[in-house]
């Protein structure tokens, strides 16, 4: 039901299980397959029309429960506390990107901060984490940046 303008496709889900495939059981965030296949299919979407760079591939895909015994515990998970004792395998994928300019916020001030690196990977790879049972491995993981000192 796609308006005539709009000259993208859209995410298609087969059935129910390609659905919990791809998404967290205890969140509303796509799990690490399903961050592959989204930008995958954003990526076929828009690259008729856009000038792209090839699509990248992942080159290497980490299932961080099973390196270090962590799961991830979502919002849903979390809102429905002792009703709902289920959390998620947290495995990502590792993609070689260029050189980018990244900035976050920062926020006693709001001004910008030009970032050197955005994520926990090396962190998460070598085990130099929180590994609190109850921690948003989703935010943990992806919520921090640092700057070229390593701040």
């Amino acid at each position: 039901m796609m308006p005539e303008y709009v000259k993208t496709s859209k995410l298609l889900y087969y059935n129910l299980e390609d659905y919990q495939t791809i998404h967290y059981a205890s969140d509303h965030h796509w799990n690490g397959e399903g961050s592959r296949r989204g930008y995958e299919n954003i990526y076929e979407m828009i690259s008729k029309e856009q000038e792209l760079s090839p699509m990248y591939l992942p080159e290497e895909k980490m299932n961080f429960t099973n390196l270090w015994g962590i799961r991830y515990r979502g919002s849903y998970a979390n809102r429905l506390q002792e009703l709902y004792s289920g959390s998620d395998e947290f495995s990502v994928y590792r993609y070689t990107l260029p050189k980018r300019e990244i900035y976050a916020i920062e926020p006693d001030t709001g001004m910008e901060i030009e970032l050197d690196e955005l994520g926990l990977w090396e962190e998460y790879k070598s085990g130099q984490f929180c590994r609190d049972t109850y921690a948003d491995h989703y935010v943990t993981f992806y919520g921090y940046g640092k700057d070229e000192q390593g701040k």
